[in-house]
């Protein structure tokens, strides 16, 4: 039998060696020291074009914790009165943050260590029969239940769905009784007073209450603020800042 040894001229060329490049080896220094070298046009353009998405990054996780730190900072300020006015609007030339800087002069309280909070265009259905509606109506339950309302009020429908009833299912307070009595005796004179019933559980009347306050043409209530009348507010039975929602009513009469 005869064995043919191997042509070396028809051998497989050897496969050149990969030999991988190790890649330098970055650092904070080195790529300084480099754009340094490249001087500055083209360092810029080297260091737009490596670190451009980390920057928009860093850049951008540093707004998000200023953005939650101001607003920390800015909800843990204690209220000196929150007021909620449903079912009204505003005129187009109406400057709420100018009112609770007002205000907040009037109580001699600065808005860098306290807050006010003026909603005045907050809307209820109450004719509506869809779950958003209901919604809306208990949401005013659960804040006053979490002491968030002060002074509250609105148009007529607001007033009477909310302060006729029960005792104990009424969100106003008797203005009689919490008011300081010359200042209810005030606001009686000049007929502003509007009283709402008081009934047992089966809706029989037993007897009526200062609910509200016709607040029309006041400070809050004319062509450059509130547009729509009438308007009553009220002081929510569990406010926690009573003393600061007496002085609110007193304020926007001008009452001395």
């Amino acid at each position: 039998m005869r064995i043919e040894a191997d042509d070396p001229s028809k051998k497989q060329p050897k496969k050149e060696e990969f030999n991988p490049v190790k890649s330098e080896k970055r650092s904070f220094k080195s790529e300084i020291a480099k754009m340094k070298s490249m001087g500055f046009k083209d360092g810029w353009e080297y260091f737009w074009s490596y670190y451009k998405v980390p920057v928009f990054v860093i850049i951008g996780v540093i707004a998000i914790v200023i953005s939650i730190t101001v607003s920390v900072i800015r909800n843990s300020r204690p209220f000196i009165v929150q007021v909620h006015v449903y079912n009204n609007y505003l005129s187009d030339n109406a400057d709420v943050d100018s009112l609770e800087k007002e205000f907040a002069a009037y109580e001699d309280m600065s808005l860098k260590d306290y807050q006010i909070s003026f909603n005045l265009t907050e809307y209820l259905d109450f004719s509506g029969s869809d779950e958003a509606s209901y919604t809306s109506m208990m949401k005013v339950m659960a804040m006053a239940a979490a002491h968030d309302l002060d002074v509250l009020g609105g148009n007529t429908a607001f007033v009477n769905y909310y302060g006729v009833g029960e005792e104990d299912n009424t969100l106003f307070a008797d203005l009689e009784e919490t008011l300081p009595p010359a200042f209810f005796q005030y606001l009686k004179e000049q007929d502003r007073i509007l009283y709402l019933s008081r009934t047992d559980e089966a809706g029989k009347v037993l007897g009526q209450y200062a609910a509200a306050i016709d607040v029309s043409d006041t400070r809050i209530v004319n062509k450059n603020c509130l547009l729509g009348t009438p308007c009553y507010l009220g002081i929510a039975v569990n406010t926690s800042r009573l003393q600061t929602s007496i002085d609110f009513l007193e304020w926007i009469f001008d009452y001395q």
